[in-house]
């Protein structure tokens, strides 16, 4: 390690995260897998989808995307989402967005460091994933 990094204490292979809040917990998801953070404007309902699912959010563009509220898959305590915004994430060619109380931050840990709250977005998709009645018709 150079001297200016001893100074300074950073380390170039930390792994860097995003950090948003649902009630009385915290979340992280890996930088690298959040395409963007955006006001929530409108939200729609989406009738007879799981209670996660708090409703479809436009994006620019013309897309829609599922908007997940954690408080429903984990104890979090009561959400407050009156100034929410939504954590855009990249799960293979999808997307979905995860609900913030606050505007996420960033934190960077050494990757020996056990992070607690860490989301796999691959694996939650792939466990929360709505399939609607025409999955595996042609």
């Amino acid at each position: 390690m150079t001297k200016e990094k001893e100074e300074t204490g950073s380390h170039t292979d930390d792994v860097t995260y995003n950090v948003f809040k649902v009630g009385e917990k915290e979340f992280l998801l890996p930088v690298d897998t959040v395409r963007e953070i955006i006001e929530i404007s409108r939200i729609f309902p989406i009738p007879m989808a799981p209670d996660y699912i708090f409703g479809a959010v436009p994006l620019h563009g013309g897309r829609v995307i599922p908007a997940i509220d954690l408080s429903k898959i984990h104890p979090t305590g009561e959400p407050l989402y009156s100034s929410a915004k939504l954590v855009v994430v990249s799960a293979g060619k999808e997307n979905i967005g995860f609900l913030s109380e606050t505007i996420p931050y960033l934190v960077s840990f050494s990757p020996d460091i056990p992070v607690d709250g860490l989301i796999n977005v691959d694996e939650f998709f792939e466990t929360y994933r709505v399939k609607g009645p025409w999955h595996g018709r042609t």
